[in-house]
């Protein structure tokens, strides 16, 4: 980063480098989901089990929608460029929807769980890969936390994990489109509520990968307007 630049985003964002400390501290939250819902998926567990690693999530959320309620306030209140605000904005909704996505896999497990699904043996075997894929979605978000953690101090290593989100991304988006021809090539063994219930499943993982990508790249496009 040059002198300019680095002496602008300390100007620019003063005491309220705070906020990249809690959006860090937000995906703490979030990779401590993912490590509940991969034993959700991956472990042979009683309704019980589920339902107690499923109320850890819970927790978990409630825990994260705090951090990003005080965020928001911290962002109203601070002293930021106007031109930074609503990026900020939305990078702070968009990595509580993480943890909101994580939350919605936790209880749609335990409702799996409660109506018999896992009984499926085709069905805990798309668990296994639908765990793999979390936890490739999981390294994402490890590389998006380092970009919290930089709080836009090393533009070169901003960059780096950008395209490293980017190349995970693409790995999901891969490993999703193998597990929804798995599911439809398998469809006849499942209830119609089991094929939706795996679909959904797909759909909030690659969310959450989608949602990791989307963040480094606003992050990104904040570096590049400012150097301009």
């Amino acid at each position: 980063m040059s002198r300019f630049l680095k002496r602008f985003f300390e100007k620019a964002l003063g005491d309220d480098i705070e906020i990249f400390r809690m959006l860090s501290r937000h995906v703490s939250i979030s990779l401590e989901s993912c490590d509940i819902v991969y034993k959700m998926f991956s472990e042979k567990l009683s309704n019980d089990e589920i339902a107690r690693l499923a109320n850890e999530v819970v927790i978990l959320e409630k825990d994260a929608d705090g951090i990003a309620e005080e965020a928001l306030k911290r962002l109203a209140k601070g002293s930021l460029t106007i031109t930074l605000v609503p990026d900020l904005h939305y990078i702070i909704n968009k990595t509580d929807d993480v943890e909101d996505h994580l939350y919605f896999i936790a209880m749609e497990l335990l409702r799996g769980s409660r109506s018999g699904i896992r009984e499926n043996p085709y069905i805990t075997d798309v668990y296994k890969d639908l765990g793999r894929t979390l936890m490739l979605t999981r390294s994402g978000l490890e590389r998006l936390q380092k970009m919290f953690e930089k709080g836009f101090r090393d533009v070169e290593t901003l960059s780096r994990l950008e395209k490293e989100i980017d190349i995970i991304e693409d790995r999901v988006d891969d490993e999703k489109n193998h597990i929804l021809d798995k599911i439809y090539s398998q469809h006849k063994m499942m209830s119609p509520l089991e094929f939706t219930h795996l679909i959904e499943l797909v759909r909030a993982i690659d969310d959450i990968a989608d949602a990791s990508e989307d963040i480094s790249h606003t992050i990104g496009r904040m570096i590049y307007a400012l150097k301009i």
